[in-house]
């Protein structure tokens, strides 16, 4: 038998880093994980096996599964991804996500979406690539739509739908920047102005919260806010800096849109998601 999980891919409201409490939503990215039975343990995408954080990561996920269901097996984990990693995107809690999904596909077990979370940012806690364990991204990827979250309780606070009609368009820059690389980074300088991005948040104002948020952190990571300053100029709904970047995402209705395309021409159009990933 060969178990399957899937997640979705998300962008940042609000980024959990210098206060433990995050907002995120769904994006029509797609991971698609495959767990099997086999003599020794491996990772493989599209075909090669892969190395470090990615074997670590989806190693950590299916043993949070494979350890109470079947602790004698040892497990084969395909992963193929659309997400580009190290971009702000969540690819690390979609494969999180995705892996527990396949393992519990695979040992025929059926968790509520709170264990599969819990799971999930367990798994990026173990495996180093996430600084809060990103349960408001992981929540995002699961769930779709908008989920606010405490990342140090592992609960899911609120979750809403974004406006019908809106689409997104996500600049995603070539260069990475990985986790380890802002993991001692002190944010207790910008820890009011997130405060006050959450509370916006809370009170469903996405635009504002993404805006205060993204004036915060893209000095901190050392990016600048052009993209989301200039989306804002020419009509988009909400734009801000995903994650820790140096992804950023404009939420935009179709006529807008085609403006931003015209401006950004090396963006790409994903889709938003208002719900999970069957």
């Amino acid at each position: 038998m060969t178990g399957v999980g899937r997640a979705g891919g998300a962008g940042t409201i609000v980024n959990a880093m210098a206060t433990g409490r995050g907002a995120a939503f769904g994006l029509g990215f797609l991971v698609e994980a495959r767990v099997q039975p086999a003599r020794t343990w491996s990772v493989h995408a599209q075909g090669r096996r892969l190395g470090t954080p990615e074997d670590r990561l989806a190693r950590a996920a299916a043993r949070l599964v494979q350890a109470r269901a079947a602790p004698d097996e040892r497990w084969r984990i395909d992963v193929a991804s659309d997400i580009p990693p190290e971009r702000g995107l969540k690819s690390s809690s979609a494969v999180a996500v995705a892996v527990v999904r396949a393992a519990l596909d695979e040992v025929g077990l059926a968790w509520r979406p709170a264990s599969i979370l819990r799971a999930a940012a367990q798994s990026n806690l173990d495996a180093g690539v996430s600084v809060t364990g990103a349960y408001d991204d992981a929540a995002a990827c699961l769930l779709g739509g908008v989920c606010l979250t405490d990342n140090r309780r592992r609960r899911l606070l609120q979750r809403t739908r974004l406006p019908r009609g809106l689409h997104a368009l996500v600049r995603i820059p070539r260069q990475r920047l990985p986790t380890r690389a802002v993991r001692s980074t002190d944010f207790s300088s910008i820890r009011p102005f997130i405060d006050e991005a959450w509370r916006l948040a809370r009170r469903d104002d996405i635009r504002a919260a993404m805006i205060l948020n993204t004036t915060a952190y893209a000095p901190m990571f050392g990016h600048t806010p052009a993209f989301t300053i200039r989306a804002l100029e020419l009509g988009a709904w909400a734009a801000g800096l995903s994650g820790k970047g140096p992804a950023e995402v404009a939420l935009a209705t179709p006529s807008v849109l085609r403006r931003l395309e015209t401006a950004f021409p090396e963006a790409r159009r994903v889709s938003l998601r208002n719900g999970g990933v069957a």
